[in-house]
């Protein structure tokens, strides 16, 4: 019976150290989903100069959006009349283009002298990598965050249900459940099989790029989003910059975008476009540190990026120079280790420090147990039955061969 009870016992501590190993899994990505890499501070310069009789109303359209990998460091706006506003502006539902933008408006009179709006930005991008190891377990509970079933949706701009997209979805997926590798087989098959064509700019006709395989990033990051979203893996399309070094960032031709997806309890950015060259540096993960001939970084950063302007004037107004976001590097470095660092290391030692007290707990368990036994250990009790002399009736012991009495022999 005792051996049967360590048995269990033995069961019992397994269970709970198996148990515990499964919950990390589970846990490790949301503890320490990333990694922060080399940056890169950049500043982003824009002006609008004006001179004559009259006036000149104007609004500046900024993307101020931070994410894990890009963040606003300084903005310096000088000049004129200004009003600042923040607004949640998405540009279509369900594309994360745009999640909040700053609205800097300018009203400027001039009576032959000349006026000026300067508009200065530092933002920090970072090289960032993923972890998406460890056990993920949305598969078998299915569960969508509310905030984030608004990117599963279908609509014009993600026609998840069309022939096309459906054609690649079972041409790819066969065999696996696991959404990050989903994810990846996903954004692997659009880096091989889209051909990168400036021809294309402005196209996001998802069932036209599948069919002709043809596209430039936003195309990419569309083909992404919509192949992520039929696989019922939430994603959405992120727009930033692309420029080299001292080069004027014109919000109509430099712009670039990427994809975000949801994995991990997480939103996982890969760059499909950039991914065509350097296909592992770009999924799960984005790289500040590698300039492209021609094209510079990809900077991947949304906060300080024009993406429109209007304007009327009255009178006699003469634009005497302009220049919508011309990028310099201002700094460089590495990012400190997260903070997340520390509730890793915290949650790993109360891990190891309970298996360890299971164990050493057992184990007292088991030699005070052994000990007790011994200390309570009834003397040993003559298991052979009394023997008697079958002529005298004398007892005799067990073992004797001849009675003690009469000396006859009893065996």
């Amino acid at each position: 019976m005792g051996s049967k009870k360590w048995v269990i016992r033995i069961f019992a501590i397994g269970f709970i150290i198996s148990t515990i190993t499964v919950a990390y899994q589970v846990a490790y990505p949301w503890i320490y989903p990333y990694y922060l890499g080399r940056y890169t501070d950049y500043q982003i310069t824009s002006y609008v100069a004006i001179r004559g009789l009259g006036g000149v109303a104007a609004r500046f359209y900024y993307v101020m959006d931070n994410t894990s990998y890009s963040q606003l460091i300084s903005s310096d706006i000088r000049g004129g009349t200004i009003q600042k506003v923040s607004l949640e502006m998405p540009s279509e539902i369900g594309s994360g283009l745009y999640h909040n933008v700053w609205i800097i408006s300018w009203i400027q009179a001039v009576r032959g002298s000349a006026a000026r709006i300067d508009m200065n930005f530092v933002v920090r991008a970072y090289s960032i990598s993923y972890n998406l190891r460890g056990f993920d377990p949305k598969p078998w509970f299915n569960y969508v965050p509310e905030d984030v079933e608004q990117y599963l949706v279908e609509n014009n701009y993600f026609p998840t249900h069309s022939p096309e997209v459906q054609r690649v979805i079972n041409q790819v997926l066969t065999g696996t459940i696991d959404p990050s590798e989903k994810a990846r087989r996903l954004y692997e098959w659009t880096t091989k099989n889209i051909v990168y064509s400036l021809t294309q700019v402005g196209n996001v006709d998802v069932p036209w790029i599948l069919k002709h395989r043809i596209a430039v990033c936003e195309g990419y990051a569309f083909v992404l989003a919509t192949l992520c979203r039929a696989a019922g893996i939430p994603a959405r399309v992120v727009v930033g910059a692309a420029a080299l070094d001292g080069e004027s960032l014109q919000f109509d031709d430099l712009l670039h975008a990427w994809v975000e997806v949801y994995l991990y309890w997480t939103w996982v950015a890969c760059d499909p476009t950039w991914g065509r060259d350097k296909l592992n540096e770009y999924w799960a993960g984005l790289r500040d540190d590698i300039a492209f001939p021609k094209m510079g970084h990809p900077l991947h950063i949304t906060a300080g990026v024009m993406y429109d302007v209007t304007a009327i004037d009255w009178g006699y107004i003469r634009l005497t120079g302009y220049d919508f976001g011309r990028v310099h590097i201002v700094g460089s470095g590495f990012a400190e280790p997260p903070k997340d660092t520390l509730v890793r290391i915290l949650w790993l030692g109360t891990t190891c420090s309970t298996i360890a007290g299971i164990s050493g707990a057992a184990a007292i368990v088991y030699w005070w147990s052994r000990k007790r036994r011994k200390a309570v250990r009834p003397p040993l009790i003559d298991v052979y039955p009394l023997n008697y002399c079958t002529f005298c009736g004398k007892r005799v012991q067990p073992d004797s061969i001849y009675c003690d009495r009469c000396g006859r022999k009893i065996r």
